[in-house]
């Protein structure tokens, strides 16, 4: 499409759409920028009393192989676009540490990583409230340079 600028596509989500959008900029190379608002950047963590349980392997047979497939965090050498990540300190959902952790990780091998933290409002409301604008304008950011 004419009207697409493909260096200037990005890929954002929320909560688990944020994992997603993780793992797309890790394995989609054209990908501009990412912004991942509450991402479960670590899925084995985030399972561990599922996958710690013995009974559940007979069920979900290859469960915490996926976990690790699934998790950024496994691919993060990948991850080489400029990234956003949003996350509030009190989230009930995504355990703030992991976020920071994981940004951490994309500091520690140079990939260009903004972190915002708002100190409460949970899983959902800072992100509309204070994400998407902090994100808008960092893509701005980005296109300006």
């Amino acid at each position: 499409m004419p009207e697409v600028d493909p260096s200037r596509i990005y890929v954002a989500g929320h909560s688990s759409a944020g994992t997603v959008a993780l793992l797309t900029a890790e394995h989609e190379p054209r990908i501009a920028g990412c912004i991942a608002y509450a991402p479960c950047s670590d899925v084995e963590d985030f399972l561990s009393e599922a996958l710690s349980d013995p009974f559940l392997p007979r069920f979900l047979p290859g469960l915490r192989e996926f976990a690790k497939r699934s998790s950024p965090r496994t691919h993060v050498a990948k991850l080489k676009c400029p990234t956003f990540l949003f996350q509030a300190a009190d989230d009930s959902v995504v355990d703030a540490n992991t976020t920071r952790q994981f940004r951490s990780l994309l500091q520690a091998q140079g990939t260009s990583v903004t972190y915002k933290e708002v100190p409460s409002g949970d899983h959902y409301d800072p992100m509309i409230e204070s994400g998407i604008p902090a994100a808008i304008a960092w893509i701005n950011g980005l296109a300006n340079q």
